[in-house]
């Protein structure tokens, strides 16, 4: 049985730890989990997810808002890397 299934009301769905709904957070080398956690927490204070379904937008907003500053640090990592030195 699923993990989901277990599950019949919005207090039930609340004592799930959200690492068994979605795994470990998304986190690549340099990025904080406390960092992401907040963002988490702030996302989901706002939007009051009321059931698994909302739990998985939440989860995905954070990662979209999470996305850019990614790329930004991967782009000048490479940038930094095919020109070495000229970088502070």
């Amino acid at each position: 049985m699923g993990t989901l299934k277990r599950f019949r009301t919005r207090e039930d769905l609340r004592t799930v730890p959200l690492t068994s709904l979605f795994g470990a957070a998304p986190l690549i080398a340099g990025e904080s989990q406390e960092e992401h956690d907040e963002l988490r927490r702030r996302i989901a204070s706002a939007f009051q997810p009321a059931d698994a379904i909302e739990e998985i937008s939440v989860e995905s907003i954070v990662t979209h808002l999470r996305d850019p500053a990614r790329w930004r640090r991967s782009r000048s990592a490479f940038v930094a890397a095919q020109l070495p030195g000229q970088f502070l």
